[in-house]
């Protein structure tokens, strides 16, 4: 029996007999877009094209049993030990290229950060000088400051969704330098920001509803209980919210979703799981900072594990996309 080779983006995923591929096509494994060859084809073609693959009812009544409980283990649930021992596994896989992943995306972010801080303290430089000839240059350099503000929040949000998407990718085969600036990609970057303004208008319509009343109860009691009654209550939703709300992005890359519905299937997948997705967010966090820790070197090598973990843990919540979801 020939074995068929398959290959997704220039990728190998690689080789199967014809029970597997057939298996795989069904369950999603594989796509009918993946590229496949076996002898004595003389060039890869399509797996739609290969025709005398096993028909559905014996793929039905051989692997049902083996479907579902690999379904079932790797959508919904999450395992804290696994996603570290696996997120490290994927870690070492390409250890080179989201090392170098991270380093750009650090350098990017803290390039951005400077230019947007020096446009504010040039702003703030016009703004303090005196005089009605030094009005036009105001209002020059606030439309500057404010475009610098919005540019780096821009590039930022976006190269963040690219960076989230390489090692989900790395998770599932091989990632590639390239993949960081995924978010870039056509019809996905402004799906991306509609979802961090729909982000931001929901923490400013929680801190409106809580920290505003608060405030002004605080200024008439003259007490500050009101204010952390208030905190509290915001800070509640705002932390459950953001443990969601914190896949939307790669959910968008992922699954070519819009906003709204990346947003309501990362909410309500991550509801169901609340408490292990936590963890594994508390894990990277910890990562994080015991890399900040050490000289600040060490987030260079901690960072992209702690991300590994990360990938993991969303694998096994929402799954591999099938050909439907990318549809």
């Amino acid at each position: 029996m020939a074995m068929i080779h398959i290959n997704r983006d220039r990728e190998s995923i690689g080789k199967f007999n014809d029970q597997e591929v057939a298996d795989g096509l069904k369950s999603g494994r594989f796509l009918p877009t993946d590229l496949a060859w076996c002898e004595p084809m003389e060039s890869w073609q399509p797996l739609t094209t290969f025709t005398d693959l096993p028909p559905p009812e014996l793929i039905e009544t051989t692997n049902v049993e083996t479907s579902i409980s690999s379904t079932e283990a790797s959508i919904g649930r999450i395992s804290l030990s696994e996603c570290f021992s696996n997120g490290w596994e994927c870690f070492q896989r390409n250890i080179g290229v989201l090392m170098l992943g991270t380093f750009v995306f650090l350098v990017v972010n803290i390039s951005l950060w400077f230019v947007s801080e020096l446009a504010q303290n040039v702003v703030q430089m016009f703004l303090k000088s005196e005089g009605s000839e030094e009005r036009f240059l105001k209002v020059v350099a606030i439309g500057v400051g404010l475009f610098f503000s919005l540019l780096t929040s821009t590039i930022t949000t976006i190269l963040s969704a690219g960076f989230l998407w390489m090692f989900i990718k790395n998770s599932r085969g091989k990632a590639e330098f390239a993949d960081i600036f995924s978010g870039f990609s056509s019809g996905v970057w402004i799906q991306v920001l509609m979802a961090a303004v729909a982000w931001g208008a929901i923490m400013v319509g929680l801190a409106f509803c809580t920290m505003a009343p608060a405030l002004l109860l605080s200024d008439r009691m003259g007490s500050q209980i009101p204010t952390a009654i208030g905190a509290l209550l915001f800070l509640i939703p705002l932390i459950y919210l953001s443990i969601g709300l914190g896949f939307v992005f790669p959910l968008i890359l992922d699954r070519r979703l819009g906003w709204k519905e990346a947003m309501r299937l990362a909410i309500s997948t991550v509801h169901r799981q609340w408490l292990p997705a936590a963890g594994v967010i508390f894990i990277y966090s910890l990562l994080a900072l015991s890399g900040l820790l050490v000289c600040c070197v060490g987030i260079f090598f901690t960072m992209p594990f702690g991300y590994c973990v990360w990938a993991e843990g969303y694998r096994r919540l929402f799954g591999d996309p099938t050909s439907e979801d990318k549809k």
